[in-house]
């Protein structure tokens, strides 16, 4: 492991090498006033993407958010319209 904190296993989900502790999976937030949410992350090929959404970090308060995204080794942006007061957002990774 490249000391990223992220195991093997992780880094192949992602699609990043796992022998450069700078070569993460990253998603970026921006909050858009009156606009909502803009969430941009890089894809893979041959990976999947879904997004939930959580007002709280209970376990069983995620719902999911949008569409699966295929991965296409580009960067893309997800808008969340809806003003939220607070909220998490996560990514999971699978293959087809």
């Amino acid at each position: 492991p490249d000391g990223d904190g992220i195991s093997n296993g992780q880094e192949y989900m992602f699609a990043t090498d796992p022998r450069d502790a700078a070569s993460v999976f990253k998603m970026q937030l921006a909050i858009n006033t009156g606009t909502g949410v803009t969430l941009t992350f890089d894809t893979a090929a041959e990976r999947i993407y879904s997004i939930y959404f959580s007002a709280t970090l209970d376990a069983d308060s995620w719902t999911k958010f949008g569409e699966d995204i295929f991965g296409s080794n580009v960067e893309i942006e997800i808008e969340d319209p809806l003003e939220r007061p607070r909220g998490f957002y996560r990514i999971e990774v699978v293959q087809p």
